[in-house]
């Protein structure tokens, strides 16, 4: 077995994409199952009352800036791994013309799903710390009547918590979310596009927290593809506007990646130009030698 796996990796190391392709393909696996995994933890630190208890909220903010602490280290390895391999495939003329030229796009694809993962991650914890923060905050609003009176009046509303705004699906339940309409109708499927009332939305605190805020392991498929997306639009700097960084871990990421994203591009096709001239210019002064040589030998045959 050893022996096998051994091999495996020796040709791996001498395929010049397959070790970044195989690292994306991993990095992709574990960021898409890792909130499967923490997603049980968070929900057993509720309370199974609808009261909340100040040391919840304290366990969730410590287990918040844990998740945060993990995805900025993670993000980190994942984006300076591609720099890595730039330097290490393109810049230090170790492959030369359409090779270094694919090794640019191959770094340039793994940068913008090395964030996508990324911004994947924040998405579910900054959805999880929303629910939770609004699940606190609208439950003390409903507990003075004054109050609850005006917010319903004026149907005001307490801000978001998001990493991004601009992603319709939610990787957690929350008060303000359409799948809180499920408490009183558990067979309702439909798809909500206006903002819930501020009168439902006080309903649902009256519910524990485990019946409304609930993780949705069933929106992973449209996140992660909004999450790349958005990856693809800010590494090429577009910025279309209809995703936006919210938080400041994700205005942080988004803006180290618009920086290297157009830093590696420019330097990759620059020394992929560079590998292709100076081949061009290899195989030109071995066609003149050989013309030289044809002359030399033509002279001495006619001599």
């Amino acid at each position: 077995m050893y022996k096998y796996i051994k091999k495996y990796l020796s040709v791996i190391n001498k395929n010049y994409i397959a070790k970044p392709i195989i690292i994306a393909f991993f990095s992709v696996i574990i960021a898409y199952y890792l909130p499967d995994l923490t997603a049980r933890f968070i929900e057993e630190g509720m309370s199974p009352f609808p009261e909340i208890k100040p040391n919840n909220s304290n366990l969730y903010n410590q287990i918040h800036i844990i998740s945060m602490g993990f995805i900025l280290i993670f993000s980190c390895l994942i984006s300076f791994y591609g720099i890595f391999g730039l330097i290490r495939y393109t810049m230090l003329q170790k492959h030369r013309g359409k090779r270094k030229l694919i090794l640019v796009l191959v770094t340039y694809m793994y940068m913008i799903i090395g964030f996508a993962n990324t911004y994947f991650l924040i998405s579910y914890v900054g959805d999880g710390y929303d629910a939770i923060h609004k699940f606190y905050n609208y439950y003390n609003i409903s507990q003075n009547k004054e109050t609850k009176d005006l917010i319903v009046q004026k149907e005001l509303r307490i801000s978001n918590s998001n990493a991004l705004s601009g992603i319709k699906d939610k990787l957690w339940s929350g008060v303000d979310t359409q799948e809180q309409l499920q408490l009183w109708n558990s067979g309702l499927s439909v798809d909500i596009t206006e903002p819930l009332p501020i009168s439902i939305v006080l309903k649902g605190v009256e519910y524990p927290q485990p019946q409304v805020i609930r993780y949705l392991p069933d929106n992973k498929p449209t996140v992660y593809a909004n999450c790349l997306y958005f990856s693809t639009i800010t590494i090429a700097a577009l910025g279309y506007g209809d995703i936006l960084p919210q938080s400041y871990l994700a205005k942080l990421l988004v803006c180290l990646e618009t920086i290297m994203g157009q830093l590696l591009l420019a330097l990759g096709i620059a020394s992929a130009y560079s590998g292709i001239s100076s081949t061009r210019k290899s195989e030109a002064v071995v066609k003149q030698n050989a013309n030289i040589d044809g002359i030399s030998d033509h002279y001495r045959i006619a001599k």
